[in-house]
């Protein structure tokens, strides 16, 4: 895989320049900007996203978890399009994530690995949680977070299912 040194090095530049117009950064003349996109088309350039998320702090990955039961997690195929193509707008990726069953034991549900791991920037919850002990390790690591499906006091996103059916 090619690197924005050897870019650099390819079109006269320096690294910074090249940088910035792989990133979409900057004010250059278009024959400069077309100049290094072709030729990082060229010979295979490719983001390193994990370099770009330890300098950063941002994997501009969303997590959508769900129970690995699917009548606990029902959500539509164009809802997840939708929220696919929402997520593509603003160059984020969207992880898919399943998790086992509630129980009465709250240490038996792990955290999901996309978020223990710090690999996303928020989360989906599509999983009906009845211990509010699960929700709060989730809180504590500080991502914002949605649940869907559920009527809860903090953000979530509810079907209101005797509206919808009502003429």
């Amino acid at each position: 895989m090619i690197k924005i040194l050897e870019i650099a090095n390819g079109v006269g530049l320096s690294t910074a320049a090249v940088s910035n117009i792989l990133n979409n950064k900057g004010s250059f003349k278009d024959s400069t900007r077309k100049r290094v996109l072709d030729y990082a088309k060229t010979f295979g350039y490719r983001r390193n996203a994990s370099a770009c998320a330890t300098r950063t702090g941002k994997f501009n990955r969303i997590a959508l978890i769900s129970s690995a039961k699917k009548s606990s997690s029902i959500i539509s195929e164009n809802i997840i399009e939708a929220i696919q193509e929402a997520l593509e707008e603003r160059k984020f990726h969207l992880a898919y994530e399943r998790m086992p069953e509630e129980n009465d034991n709250i240490k038996k549900i792990p955290i999901p690995l996309s978020v223990s791991e710090i690999f996303v920037d928020g989360i989906l919850l599509n999983y009906y949680v009845k211990n509010r002990k699960f929700i709060e390790k989730i809180k504590r690591f500080n991502l914002p977070f949605i649940q869907l499906n559920a009527d809860e006091k903090y953000d979530c996103v509810r079907p209101d299912d005797f509206n919808s059916s009502y003429n």
